[in-house]
């Protein structure tokens, strides 16, 4: 009681996205939002669970909006999920060679805080990771053997919004 987590839950307000992260909005008592399923260190439900992992989106992130944002405020011409490039990139830079993904750290693997892997359920997770990984490693290369240049701008990064920014410009000036 008396946290940011209580008052979230008992405003009564619908707070749908907190900060990036899913908030189920549902009203539920802090003892049992406190309380792990049994035999795991999750403290959602299966049910809980199931529902936040069904409510990320592959597309239209709060990530990729930022980067929309960057790449609009230095008035660069780009074209968002185009089919006929391998990966299906979340930019294409207008004449230019250059694809941008805008990849979260969890999912891909990065090797920051975010991407630790969870320590349960570890053979699945550890699978499903490393296949994503390789699946970005794999299309990496057909990417330069088709001749563009592959910018990827992990989640973390977005904390730094000056330096990101700068980045973005030098890469696509070069």
């Amino acid at each position: 009681e008396g946290t940011l987590a209580h008052t979230l839950w008992t405003s009564g307000k619908a707070y749908p996205r907190c900060g990036g992260l899913l908030v189920d909005t549902r009203p539920v008592s802090m003892a049992e939002y406190a309380q792990p399923a049994e035999g795991s260190m999750d403290t959602l439900t299966p049910q809980q669970r199931s529902e936040n992992m069904r409510r990320i989106r592959a597309v239209g992130t709060g990530p990729e909006a930022v980067v929309r944002k960057l790449l609009r405020a230095a008035g660069l011409k780009f074209r968002r999920y185009p089919k006929s490039i391998p990966g299906h990139p979340d930019f294409i830079i207008g004449g230019t060679d250059v694809v941008i993904f805008v990849n979260g750290c969890f999912w891909h693997g990065h090797r920051c805080i975010r991407g630790r892997k969870p320590k349960s359920n570890t053979a699945y997770w550890n699978a499903k990771l490393e296949r994503n990984v390789k699946r970005d490693r794999r299309i990496a290369r057909v990417l330069r053997q088709e001749g563009w240049k592959r910018v990827v701008i992990w989640e973390c990064e977005l904390k730094k919004i000056p330096r990101l920014g700068s980045r973005l410009l030098r890469l696509l000036s070069a």
